[in-house]
């Protein structure tokens, strides 16, 4: 009896060793922002897309700032540091809020935002756990605005099959709402001295939203 238990121990401890730990958040608290980089699954299959996401928990009146910050700010940038197999996609930008401070108007976010991005896992990547290395930078402003930035590092675990992880579910199923969708339309632009005219033509009237604002990505 006691060499079963033995052996059975020996095999339970052999079969552990060959599991991966799930991807664990990384965070960083700074000026008037908690930023977090963490993986919307616990494992990750070679050949497929992996999904990271980056978390902004603004403080409250502050915000960061979109693709296209408009009349000042700055993008939030990405700098990554990828282990041969794995490459970096651009991010998913949810779309912004609109800050208006006299006569300058910006684009970015505030309270809690994840902004997710694509990792492209090669096919013929073995199992194991893959460092990525980020450094993110970014300006984030109430009236006063103030750079930071920040460095992850992050354990991204491969195998041959997915693994699920409910913890983040639901904050990358939000971002993923919040994606801009294409619209069958068509769009006619008027300029004259004071204004910029805009017309849609094509939409369903019964789908179409009460009120617009409009953001221009470029």
């Amino acid at each position: 009896m006691l060499r079963i238990l033995v052996l059975l121990l020996l095999f339970n401890g052999l079969h552990a060793q060959g599991l991966h730990a799930q991807a664990e958040p990384s965070e960083v608290a700074a000026d008037h922002v908690d930023v977090t980089l963490l993986s919307e699954r616990a494992h990750w299959p070679p050949g497929e897309q992996a999904w990271l996401g980056l978390n902004l928990a603004h403080e409250k009146h502050w915000h960061t700032y979109w693709i296209n910050p408009g009349d000042s700010g700055l993008i939030t940038k990405l700098r990554w540091e990828l282990p041969e197999g794995i490459r970096a996609g651009e991010p998913a930008w949810p779309h912004p809020e609109r800050f208006e401070i006299a006569d300058i108007v910006n684009f970015g976010y505030s309270d809690d935002i994840l902004i997710p991005i694509p990792l492209q896992l090669d096919a013929d990547l073995a199992d194991g756990d893959y460092p990525i290395g980020l450094r993110a930078s970014w300006l984030i402003c109430e009236v006063e605005c103030i750079p930071g930035d920040a460095e992850y590092a992050f354990e991204l675990p491969v195998a041959p099959t997915a693994e699920s992880d409910p913890r983040w579910a639901e904050d990358f199923a939000t971002a993923r709402d919040d994606l801009p969708r294409e619209a069958i339309a068509t769009l006619t632009i008027a300029e004259d001295a004071d204004a910029i005219t805009l017309t849609l033509n094509g939409l369903d009237a019964t789908a179409a939203p009460a009120q617009w604002q409009w953001f221009p990505e470029t």
